[in-house]
């Protein structure tokens, strides 16, 4: 994220700690994103103020999705 220079991350509902040990390793340094993160309940409430949206999930890279 912080590669293309986004810096404003909002969470919806996290599942897990955004800012665990496992969390911030995985951020290779861009943890100040996670510490900045905003939460929200919801996705309405999350982009609301905003006119472009780019949303992620944490898959498994080895899941197989058939049409």
């Amino acid at each position: 994220m912080l590669n293309c220079g986004l810096t404003e991350l909002r969470l919806v509902r996290p599942r897990e700690n955004w800012l665990s040990e496992r969390a911030v390793a995985a951020s290779s340094g861009a943890d100040a994103l996670l510490h900045a993160a905003a939460v929200f309940d919801t996705t309405e409430q999350a982009i609301n103020d905003l006119h472009r949206v780019y949303a992620s999930t944490g898959r498994n890279r080895f899941m197989v999705k058939r049409w």
